[in-house]
């Protein structure tokens, strides 16, 4: 018997970044303390144990193409910031992350001070959008082929433009 581990990457302009990579580094940013009051409860025993859904892909509306970074805020919290608020938090949240990215990975570095990449791009997604949201999306479309609906697993990395499309449908504030 043959065991196989898939790594998956997200690659732009020759410039490729793995799923543990990216994992590890948008772990980093939501362990932090001001994101976490950002974007999860008020509830401290939830913060530590339920930290947001996120999820990251391509993002080829802007020129150069970018990473980009989604990210799922519970409904009381979207309720309870402005649009505003959000921009200008998401705003801070894209610098960490693209400095984190450049602080890791020395040809994310060289292709963006080279303009072959662009900033990234973060979406906050409306809650349960990469779980409940994509699922019932692929069922619906009929993409989940035989499979029940507990067998579709939610990624790190979409790859799949409709998936994405839904996403960009589902997203509470965009910030570039």
């Amino acid at each position: 018997m043959v065991l196989r581990h898939v790594i998956w990457f997200l690659r732009i302009a020759g410039e490729m970044v793995s799923e543990t990579m990216l994992r590890r580094t948008i772990d980093s940013l939501l362990s932090e303390e001001s994101t976490k009051l950002f974007l999860s409860h008020d509830d401290e025993e939830k913060k530590e144990e339920c930290p947001p859904q996120y999820c990251a892909f391509i993002d080829l509306s802007k020129s150069p193409a970018c990473y980009a970074l989604g990210i799922e805020v519970e409904d009381d919290c979207a309720e309870s910031k402005s649009e505003e608020e959000m921009t200008t938090y998401g705003r801070k949240l894209c610098d960490h992350f693209d400095r984190k990215l450049q602080e890791n990975d020395y040809s994310y570095r060289k292709c963006r001070s080279e303009h072959r990449i662009s900033s990234p791009t973060l979406y906050l997604l409306k809650e349960d959008v990469l779980t409940t949201g994509i699922r019932n999306m692929k069922l619906r479309r009929g993409s989940g082929g035989a499979q029940k609906s507990n067998q579709i697993k939610s990624k790190l990395i979409i790859s799949d433009e409709v998936v994405i499309d839904f996403l960009k449908e589902n997203t509470l504030v965009k910030v570039e």
